[in-house]
């Protein structure tokens, strides 16, 4: 199943799944998602386990169990601390915002076992209810940004999973468009898009802002802006993919890691596939 972003395998550990489906993550593994340190996360758990000041109404819920006894945080209490600090927190995160529109799309619980490669292996799901849900899964995943080829795809794979014996139908639907619409290759940087440019061209070098520029003008991308804590003025955080993008398949939204000083740190880049060379070669002029 295509992802609508790519967990980092360091991330990745950190999260697990039991026999029944349910998924748990780390403390440190909330703390990335929501763009804090995992010893604000420890106090967030702390005020669950009622031994500090109370916690925010959206909380309120999950009062009362000692989640700082364990490594491995239930699902739902994962989903809810990352909805506290897109929603509630006395200082929201960016980070958190992000993530909360992913889960709000296939659910925390689905994108955890997708990532892990979990699959239920006698599913109980009517007919009907798995058409449901696979609809479903294939409109919020364009909501969020995916392709509506890669959208299909994901309605074609809920329901085949769920209802194997569908396979023999459905199957050569999924292939027809995977062929037609085919993310085979790897998404690379703008970085490395520039490289690729510059020897199509014969150019000595053309700088990943160059390439960004370029994608802005000709409408395959546009900059999300965040407000900077230290100056409060709008700043680029990071670049979205337009319809162009999506539904041509040149490019997706991956999630990154990173580390600085304050330890290892999550992103969102939006990565290129190669056919955007082309399209930038026919419309690349000399003082791009």
């Amino acid at each position: 199943m295509s992802q609508i972003f790519h967990l980092p395998e360091d991330i990745r550990q950190e999260f697990s799944i039991d026999e029944k489906g349910k998924a748990y993550a780390s403390q440190s593994a909330i703390a990335r998602l929501c763009g804090v340190t995992q010893q604000a996360i420890n106090k967030l758990l702390l005020q669950l386990k009622g031994t500090t000041k109370p916690v925010s109404e959206s909380l309120e819920p999950f009062t009362g169990i000692d989640y700082m006894a364990t490594t491995k945080i239930p699902d739902i209490v994962v989903a809810a601390i990352i909805n506290h600090y897109a929603m509630y927190a006395r200082k929201t995160t960016e980070e958190a915002k992000k993530v909360s529109l992913c889960f709000q799309a296939i659910g925390i619980r689905t994108w955890i076992q997708t990532e892990l490669g979990w699959q239920q292996e006698k599913p109980q799901l009517s007919l009907e209810d798995t058409i449901t849900l696979a609809n479903f899964a294939s409109t919020t995943a364009q909501n969020a940004g995916v392709s509506k080829a890669l959208a299909e795809t994901i309605k074609l794979e809920s329901i085949m999973q769920i209802a194997p014996q569908a396979k023999p139908l459905l199957q050569p639907q999924k292939q027809a468009i995977t062929s037609a619409h085919p993310l085979t290759e790897t998404a690379v940087t703008p970085t490395i898009i520039g490289q690729r440019l510059a020897t199509k061209l014969g150019h000595p070098k053309i700088s990943s802002r160059a390439i960004n520029k370029k994608l802005l003008a000709l409408g395959y991308q546009t900059s999300v802006t965040r407000i900077k804590k230290s100056t409060g003025r709008e700043v680029h955080d990071y670049y979205r993919p337009t319809e162009k993008t999506l539904n041509g398949n040149h490019g997706q939204l991956e999630m990154t890691s990173y580390q600085d000083g304050t330890g290892k740190n999550t992103k969102y880049q939006l990565r290129w596939f190669n056919t955007i060379v082309e399209i930038l070669a026919n419309n690349w002029e000399v003082k791009s």
